[in-house]
């Protein structure tokens, strides 16, 4: 399947993004544990494997966190 230019601009931005996210959350002290976790999460009608991401996992002492990365163009939202 071919990407389009934006799309691929799109993607390059989302992983610049979560380079970023777990740079400073090791500066705040948590360690990772996994980037990019992928699992299979059930199946849909075509019984075809339905995957969910992760786009970082880490400990912040002994709590294990799910971290979810978002770029905005904006800080509107946030």
């Amino acid at each position: 399947m071919k990407t389009s230019p934006s799309l691929n601009t799109h993607l390059s931005i989302g992983r610049l993004r979560e380079q970023y996210a777990a740079a400073y959350l090791e500066q705040c002290g948590y360690r990772l544990v996994a980037a990019n976790f992928t699992l299979p999460v059930g199946r849909n009608r075509r019984d075809a494997v339905i995957n969910a991401e992760l786009d970082l996992i880490a400990y912040d002492g002994s709590t294990l966190c799910f971290i979810e990365v978002k770029a905005r163009r904006s800080d509107w939202f946030a």
